[in-house]
């Protein structure tokens, strides 16, 4: 196959396998892709188009740091396309950029270990595609992660087989891309089983103890020089750790959403389980955990061609590592299930992670090797492994009723065993889902038999010359399949000439009570909204229509601020005072409506409560109502920005400057037979407070690590006054100018670090260019 061709794949494959997706932004779940990642790249991108690092998100949850959450991804480059484009299509390209990444990247790793074109662009089509990474386009840093992992594995290789510099700052840069790119827990597995891959690589030289030693060494180097590239993203994310809740987490939540082998059903009938955004595939997902975390689907035909040659291959050193790495991430994708993650979850840092089941990525990269080598030996004709794998696999396709009652027929039978251990719900939708003519069932069977049958014609040849274009054919309409309906509302299919993203955002529901608020918003992400959401199936209520109720972060899109935050580092002071999860669903939410005193400290002046059984707001005013029923409630008292306490009486306070990350308050103090100073109202709300010297002032920003005062050019202490900051203050003319300035801590320390380690990566790069540069053109021998 010519490499335009391939070229042409890569560019073409991932705007038709995904087709339906691409009017929609590719997005359309309404999960975390709204509620989480599209409003923190909207805000870095609006921060670096404004010239400015971000560092400081106040639409959210009070303030929240954003250079030490990985996930806002602020320096990997794929974010930086929020900056010059509209936010839809920044997300877009991200995406599209990502398939293409993973395709690419499957490809060159396929190449490298000597696969043909025909038979790398089958396997790159089987990971690029498969449902890992079409499952987890909801989740843009996951999935941008898990699409470099091919490149870290070549990456590694080149330097295990060529040591030096050049080799070495450029696997250290990939794997770096890989953990800036958001996820760290998709980088953390990559190192751990890529560290189960080079283990069992060296096992197969000799002498083992030695080469052994060796290979680790060279796989701990590569992965010291990333963490030191990472240093600006690494250093102030370790040292805003112990302020959240995330280090508290318990092996419990380290086996949250473990891979269930219930899911195995999917490796075959991929939609037997149900689907998260119900269209074609009429059942809502019923599955252990999450569609997206339990899809495990490459394809029929690469399930055939890797089992074969798992089979076949035995004794092949070269597939031993790729074998034992599939087995490892199984075992630790299994969670408590299995031996790893007892044993992982003793190692320091581990409990900050959760979802073994995504270490089946890596069984999906395997597959993807173990089918292109089959394809390759297939291709060999009359070869020892091509003859063996011809033979195997003619008998398995040999009777396709009998393959069919395999790969369906089971599945089903698991699930009818199971319905007297599903509770009546989960029974009714898993009994629909195998009753003729269930879709579940119907379309697995037509593509197992298009695969036998095609599969069938190319075995009848003594080699796959050419025809091999038809198995990847078969395969993208397979993968298609997956693409055009998860995560894909049913009204994008319905239709697809009418139905696009500004359509999909469009709620009249959300106009109802989003014109009251934004009419009255102040500036700087002032005041804030609660959204107040109830259970809906069992499910928390803020992943139920949220366009409709811009939960979390999602109201920052539409200029809002709110009061909770999405996000897996929870300030441990503001989750003591609300108990909130990360979606903003609280335990203590009818005490918390009961007693509203907290509101007007927290800047709190609107409460939405989105279903007719939530008491109201004590201290609130409705203010109005949708045509769903949802009720929008004011505060009776204006919440203040700054305040003081103090016990005296006299003197104001002002607010000067309200941004991200600078506070300025101008404070008038008054002698005792001063009339008390009053200031014009911000935003049509009077900010006045009495104030005296010796007094203090209280912001309504959440106090954080990295906040520095100053009074009068003075430096002072910063306080917490609850959740607020607070700053003591006096002045002997009765004036004070307080100034209160952000910082990431450890941003200074780890930038130093990235460019330190860049710089000597650069060196030993550019020293090994040189040394070849010498060899290839040595100087001329000087004459006798």
């Amino acid at each position: 196959m010519p490499d335009w061709r391939i070229a042409a794949l890569a560019l073409l494959l991932p705007l038709a396998v995904l087709l339906p997706a691409w009017p929609l932004a590719g997005m359309g779940i309404d999960e975390d892709d709204i509620l989480y990642y599209l409003p923190a790249r909207v805000f870095v991108g609006e921060a670096l188009g404004d010239a400015r690092i971000p560092q400081l998100n106040p639409w959210s949850g009070m303030d929240r740091p954003v250079l030490v959450d990985p996930q806002n991804a602020v320096w990997y480059p794929a974010t930086w396309l929020f900056v010059g484009l509209p936010p839809p299509i920044a997300y877009a390209v991200a995406l599209y950029g990502h398939f293409v990444l993973a395709f690419v990247g499957a490809y060159r790793l396929l190449r490298y270990f000597g696969r043909s074109r025909g038979a790398a662009a089958f396997g790159a089509v089987a990971f690029a595609f498969g449902g890992f990474m079409l499952a987890h386009r909801a989740h843009p840093a996951l999935h941008a992660a898990a699409a470099w992992t091919p490149f870290v594995f070549l990456a590694l290789e080149r330097f295990l087989n060529r040591p030096e510099g050049t080799t070495l700052a450029v696997a250290a840069l990939i794997v770096a891309l890989q953990a800036l790119s958001g996820h760290v827990q998709i980088a953390a597995l990559t190192a751990l089983v890529s560290l189960v891959y080079v283990v069992v690589r060296a096992v197969a030289g000799a002498p083992v103890l030695r080469v052994g030693k060796m290979r680790v060494g060279q796989w701990a180097l590569v992965w010291l020089a990333a963490a030191g590239l990472c240093g600006v993203q690494l250093i102030p994310t370790l040292g805003h750790l112990p302020e959240c809740t995330r280090v508290d987490r318990g092996f419990r939540d380290f086996v949250e959403n473990s891979w269930s082998p219930a899911s195995a059903m999917t490796w075959t009938a991929p939609m037997l389980p149900g689907q998260r955004r119900p269209n074609v595939f009429p059942e809502a997902y019923w599955g252990p955990s999450h569609q997206c975390e339990q899809l495990g689907y490459v394809g029929i035909l690469p399930l055939l061609l890797a089992g074969g040659a798992a089979l076949v291959r035995r004794g092949d050193s070269r597939l031993r590592p790729w074998k034992w790495a599939a087995v490892f991430a199984v075992l630790l994708a299994l969670g408590p299930l299995g031996p790893v993650c007892p044993l992982l979850y003793f190692v320091p840092g581990s409990n900050l992670f959760r979802v073994p089941a995504r270490a089946m990525l890596f069984v999906q990269l395997a597959a993807c090797v173990l089918s292109a080598t089959a394809l390759d030996d297939l291709r060999r004709g009359l070869s020892v492994e091509g003859v063996r794998l011809r033979a195997r696999l003619r008998g398995w396709v040999a009777h396709p009723m009998r393959m069919l009652l395999l790969l369906v027929g089971v599945p089903a039978a698991g699930v009818l065993a199971a319905l007297p251990w599903l509770d009546q719900a989960t029974a009714g939708a898993a009994l629909r889902s195998i009753t003729p003519p269930s879709l579940a069932v119907l379309v697995p069977i037509v593509v197992i038999l298009a695969s036998i049958i095609v599969l069938r014609r190319q075995l009848a040849r003594n080699a796959l010359g050419g025809g091999g274009w038809m198995l990847g054919a078969v395969l993208v309409a397979d993968l298609a399949i997956i693409g055009w309906t998860i995560d894909v509302p049913a009204r994008a299919l319905r239709e697809p000439g009418g139905y696009n993203w500004s359509v999909h955002v469009r709620s009249a529901e959300r106009e109802a009570w989003t014109r009251a608020v934004q009419g009255e918003a102040g500036t700087g992400a002032w005041p804030r909204l609660w959204v107040v959401t109830d259970r809906i199936n069992g499910a928390p209520g803020e992943y139920h229509r949220p366009l409709d109720k811009l939960p979390a972060n999602a109201a920052a899109l539409f200029g809002i601020a709110t009061l909770t935050d999405y996000g897996p580092l929870q300030p441990r002071r503001f989750a003591s005072e609300f108990a909130f999860k990360p979606w903003g669903e609280s335990d203590r939410r009818d005490a918390l409506l009961a007693d509203t005193r907290w509101a007007a400290a927290c800047g709190v002046e609107w409460i939405l409560l989105c279903e007719p059984q939530l008491s109201p707001p004590t201290g609130f005013e409705q203010a109005a109502l949708t045509p769903g029923g949802m009720r929008l409630f004011r505060a009776a008292e204006m919440p203040r920005r700054a305040w003081v306490v103090s016990p005296g009486a006299g003197g104001s306070i002002h607010v000067e400057q309200w941004a991200a990350e600078r506070v300025v308050l101008r404070v008038n103090v008054p002698g005792d037979s001063a009339p008390a100073a009053r200031v014009e109202p911000v935003n049509g709300r009077d900010l006045s407070e009495p104030a005296r010297a010796g007094a203090r002032a209280v912001v309504s920003r959440l106090a954080l690590p990295g906040w520095s005062a100053s009074v009068n050019g003075a430096p002072c202490e910063v306080r917490a006054e609850g959740l607020c900051l607070a700053v003591d203050f006096s002045s002997s003319d009765g004036n004070a100018r307080i100034e209160l300035t952000y910082q990431t801590p450890g941003l200074r320390t780890g930038a130093w670090l990235s460019l330190a380690t860049g710089v000597v990566l650069a060196g030993l790069g550019i020293a090994r260019r040189r040394r070849v540069t010498s060899a290839a053109h040595p100087p001329p021998a000087r004459p006798v």
